[in-house]
C-alpha cells in the first residue's frame, strides 16, 4: 500500500532545486557592506541601472566624478531620460553646471509640461539659478486653477519660497 508523502518531506524535496539554482546577486544594498567595486562591476557587466545609479551617487560623495560619469555613460548614451537626469546630477556635483543644464534642458515642446518644467526648475535651483527657475515656472501658475503650488516636491518642500 502506498503511503502519501508527508508535508515536510514534500516541502524539503521541492526546496532543494530552488536552493541549488538560486544565483548570487549584487544589489545596490551591497554598498552598505563596503563593496562599491562589486556594485560598479554589476552596473557595467550586467547593465543593472539601480546599481549604476547607487554607484554614481556613492562615487560623487567621495568626489570621484570622472568614475561616476563612466558608470552613467552607457545608460545616458541611449538617451534614456532617467539616466540623462542622473548624469546631469553628477555633472552638477562636479561643478560642470552648464553641461548639466544643457543635457536635460527642455525643448519648446516639452516646456509646455508643468512636470518637465518643475524638474528642470529644481535642477536650476540646485545650480544656484533661482531667478531662472522662477521665470520657467511663472507661465504655469494658475494653469490648474489650484491655489497650492503644484511644483512642491513629495517631501512638501517648495522649489521656491513664498508658496
Amino acid at each position: 500500500m502506498h503511503q502519501p508523502e508527508s508535508g515536510r518531506r514534500r516541502l524539503l524535496r521541492r526546496r532543494k532545486p530552488v536552493q541549488a539554482t538560486r544565483r548570487l546577486s549584487v544589489t545596490p544594498s551591497t554598498l552598505e557592506h563596503g563593496h562599491l567595486d562589486l556594485v560598479i562591476q554589476a552596473a557595467k557587466e550586467r547593465e543593472e541601472w539601480f546599481c549604476a545609479e547607487r554607484a554614481a551617487q556613492e562615487l560623487c560623495r567621495s568626489g570621484e566624478f570622472v568614475q561616476a560619469m563612466g558608470v552613467m555613460k552607457p545608460f545616458a548614451a541611449i538617451g534614456w531620460r532617467p539616466a540623462l537626469w542622473a548624469k546631469a546630477n553628477v555633472l552638477l556635483r562636479a561643478g560642470r553646471t552648464d553641461e548639466a543644464l544643457d543635457l536635460v534642458r527642455p525643448d519648446e515642446e516639452r516646456l509646455t509640461s508643468q512636470y518637465v518644467c518643475r524638474d528642470f526648475a529644481e535642477l536650476l535651483v540646485r545650480a544656484g539659478r533661482v531667478d531662472e527657475a522662477i521665470e520657467l515656472l511663472v507661465p504655469h501658475l494658475g494653469g490648474g486653477g489650484s491655489s497650492r503650488c503644484w511644483w512642491k516636491s513629495p517631501k512638501g518642500k517648495a522649489a521656491t519660497s513664498g508658496c
